[in-house]
């Protein structure tokens, strides 16, 4: 599959041991952003991509008060460019196919590159879609590595055009982290995207909140605030987030405990230490092939879903 060509895994996630958004450990000590496009791409007119980057970088000041003005002239905070093979940075491109782009995290500059082989689009289903992939690169010039979400705009690989653009809550929970929550109103850049797709260099970008399960009415500090002591926090292949507590689980939205929670472990994955109230499940993921894995003390256990996968 296209992909992102920043490497997977840089950085810290929203739990140390299953990584939801992952923040690389830099950021931007300002909030005034500037940028420029100091080489377009051959096959695109040049009023078209810069009203595609100024809609990507829209993105992230929605749900932040980063603002990002254009400058023609003088340095700038993240310098863009379309480039091809070796373009002076040591990490040349491959052609049609393969990286699409790679960004630089604030500590390195900020800058992104794209790759001029791409057939890069706008608004439409063939090519790769030049919104998208900025968009993704952007969140990387911000401070943000992959995530492991599927459906959030940070996950590596460009799943293709998606005409309807919400930004997952993964991603939003990701530059709150960095840069906290939107505060002042109009100005900049911000505002919702129409058109111009989801998904970024990495998925498509769902309805948002498919990274934290569903909806809920249970307020997070009356169910699990009130110890410190939360056994793991993982998210299974289907993007929905659970914490584990004692013999119980919960299942969790974006700022809530879904409704009808929390359930005993013994009933949601049958055969775990927690069902017999022996000891508590230290930690757990779920890797790139789908399957969940739980670790307590020395030992570990394979899901396949729900059920134990063969002799684990």
């Amino acid at each position: 599959l296209p992909r992102c060509g920043v490497k997977d895994k840089v950085g810290f996630g929203s739990d140390t041991r299953s990584k939801r958004y992952a923040l690389q450990g830099s950021r931007w000590k300002v909030k005034d952003l500037t940028y420029r496009i100091s080489k377009y791409p051959k096959r695109l007119e040049r009023t078209a991509v810069d009203k595609e980057i100024a809609k990507a970088f829209s993105v992230w000041s929605e749900y932040t008060d980063l603002r990002f003005t254009p400058k023609k002239s003088g340095a700038v905070h993240i310098d863009i460019r379309f480039e091809e093979n070796e373009h002076g940075d040591g990490d040349p491109f491959d052609g049609p196919g393969g990286t699409l782009a790679h960004a630089y995290f604030p500590v390195y500059g900020g800058d992104a590159h794209f790759d001029d082989a791409e057939q890069w689009t706008i608004d439409k289903q063939r090519g790769t879609n030049l919104f998208q992939v900025a968009a993704h690169e952007f969140g990387h010039s911000l401070g943000l590595s992959h995530s492991d979400v599927r459906s959030a705009l940070m996950a590596p690989f460009y799943r293709g055009y998606d005409p309807v653009f919400r930004l997952d809550s993964d991603d939003i929970q990701g530059i709150q982290t960095l840069y906290g929550r939107k505060t002042r109103t109009g100005g900049g850049n911000g505002g919702s995207v129409g058109s111009g797709g989801s998904g970024g260099n990495g998925g498509s970008g769902g309805s948002g909140g498919s990274g934290t399960g569903g909806g809920g009415t249970k307020d997070l500090q009356s169910e699990l605030c009130t110890s410190p002591k939360i056994d793991a926090v993982f998210n299974t292949a289907d993007g929905s987030t659970y914490a584990f507590k004692g013999d119980k689980y919960y299942k969790l939205t974006e700022n809530a405990v879904a409704e009808g929670y929390p359930k005993k472990i013994s009933d949601g994955w049958p055969g775990l230490p927690g069902m017999y109230l022996l000891c508590n499940i230290d930690a757990a993921f779920t890797y790139k092939n789908g399957k969940t894995y739980f670790f307590q003390g020395t030992k570990y256990w394979r899901y396949q879903g729900r059920q134990v996968d063969g002799d684990y």
